[in-house]
């Protein structure tokens, strides 16, 4: 480029600029036949040269979505440099708004790393909403991109811009290069204000990755406990239109507050009050479950609201939601209304107690327990059941009230064929095996002596019995020496 046109743009002087063309009529034609290059254009973008970059801008449109070697647009260098007034070029081509550059970013990505300090997120949005759609090379949209830079407003304005599009779902959840949503970063990251924020924008939690992961299964391998709890335990349907989840975020607050009066001391108030109670109950589930358990026509028919999410396979009832949270009076109700939500599993593989058990509700369990001791064999993910998860927590006291309210439990085993002898030494749970060997020595049920000779050699799917992996495990030979003759001797 001529040294005297690159001194004009970055001085802004419009005057010179003429001076120039009018020595040679050419001067910007030859400068368009090269691919990449920093026009005169791209020269008084970066120096904050408003006038003189429009005046180009008319003169030659076509600079505007040249690349330079660094392959970044006009609108890429206004965003980079922070030039708020720049956005005059959308007035004249909102399309520059969607120009790809290096990686196919768009000025949008640009905004959406480095942050809205100065609301030009808000501006590209209005001028050209379509433009969230775009990805990178590396398939990231917008939402990835702010959510890896820890944008927390970024993606406050990308939601709330998204919610209201009809393929909001389709974008939310888009998955990049290696198959992770939005929501995966959020996982990976620890981000719980975002997990929140694309979860009510309609982000399936169930989405997979290239590995088969869940966003909840990176939070919990990366021991991300704020991030386990949020994901577990979101209410937000993948399927909610957006006004249905208008009236949806309302009351979810309601639902899912602990000091909510839905949950709290309904044993002390009145008949009156209680049916009233119940009725508000009926319309926050309709309200809730709604976008999933709609009757043909559309018709919100209250008194059976149960019994549609009762109809889906796989759901976080009520029941379930008031379980982790500990909430016995409620749950309790729920048990009397809707018993079959007991056995129900969520889209996780977990049934209330389970949920109770991996937040530690012990109060709760043992209501649960002592309404319907068969809960504690109802198998989840895995075939693990509630007893399953209490032998590897390690919870002795909790594990004898299940041995001696349910009994029949000790039989049970997973898909990998572990009983809870083998599900107790591979968890490094020594105290548990000694409470179920002891327990199998002096029980005095009917089948007492069958499962004394029987429970120790039962086999896993690798045919090994528990002495085996005791065996294998030789700091744990002592312990398996120790135990009472009567019982070793059956062992084989």
């Amino acid at each position: 480029m001529d040294e005297s046109l690159r001194r004009a743009a970055r001085a802004g002087n419009v005057s010179e600029l003429y001076s120039l063309i009018r020595e040679d009529g050419n001067i910007l034609r030859r400068i368009d036949e090269v691919e990449f290059i920093d026009t005169p254009l791209h020269i008084a973008v970066e120096e904050g040269c408003i006038d003189f970059a429009m005046e180009i801008m008319s003169l030659k449109p076509s600079f505007a979505r040249k690349l330079n070697p660094d392959g970044l647009s006009l609108l890429h260098l206004a965003v980079k440099k922070g030039h708020e007034e720049m956005v005059r070029f959308m007035e004249v081509d909102k399309d520059l708004i969607r120009v790809k550059g290096k990686k196919a970013k768009t000025p949008l990505h640009y905004v959406s790393k480095q942050g809205n300090s100065d609301g030009m997120l808000n501006k590209f949005l209005k001028a050209y909403p379509e433009c969230i759609q775009d990805v990178t090379t590396k398939n990231q949209t917008a939402l990835h991109i702010a959510v890896k830079h820890n944008r927390l407003g970024v993606l406050q304005v990308l939601t709330r811009m998204l919610s209201k599009k009809n393929y909001c779902r389709e974008v939310v959840n888009r998955k990049d290069k290696d198959g992770n949503t939005a929501l995966h970063i959020a996982a990976t990251n620890n981000q719980p204000q975002m997990l929140k924020l694309l979860l009510k924008c309609e982000a399936d939690k169930h989405a997979t990755n290239q590995v088969g992961s869940k966003a909840l299964d990176i939070a919990q391998q990366l021991n991300h406990e704020e991030s386990i709890s949020i994901l577990q335990y979101s209410c937000f349907s993948p399927r909610v239109s957006t006004l249905k989840y208008k009236l949806q975020k309302k009351i979810l607050k309601y639902v899912n507050k602990p000091s909510s009066i839905i949950f709290d001391d309904m044993d002390s108030i009145s008949g009156e009050d209680r049916n009233a109670l119940l009725v508000v109950l009926g319309l926050l589930l309709t309200a809730t479950y709604q976008a999933t358990l709609s009757p043909p026509g559309g018709v919100w028919q209250d008194a059976y609201i149960l019994e549609r999410i009762d109809q889906v396979p796989f759901v976080d009832t009520p029941f379930h939601i008031a379980a982790f949270e500990g909430h016995i009076n409620f749950v309790m109700e729920m048990m009397n209304m809707k018993p079959s939500f007991a056995r129900k599993l969520n889209q996780d593989g977990f049934s209330p107690m389970h949920l109770a058990l991996k937040n530690e509700q012990t109060k709760l369990v043992i209501r649960l327990l002592k309404t319907d001791k068969d809960l504690a064999r109802v198998k989840g993910r895995e075939g693990m059941t509630p007893f399953h998860f209490v032998t590897k927590s390690g919870n002795l006291d909790l594990l004898v009230e299940f041995l001696e309210t349910c009994p029949d439990c000790i039989e049970d085993v997973t898909v990998n064929g572990d009983s809870a002898l083998h599900l107790a030494l591979k968890s490094d749970n020594i105290k548990a095996l000694d409470v179920l060997v002891e327990w199998l020595r002096r029980n005095r049920h009917k089948n007492g002596d069958y499962w004394e000779r029987e429970i120790v050699n039962l086999k896993d799917n690798d045919d090994n019995t528990v002495l085996h992996i005791a065996a294998k495990r030789k700091q744990y030979e002592l312990d398996v020496f120790f135990w009472p003759k009567q019982f070793r001797c059956f062992a084989s």
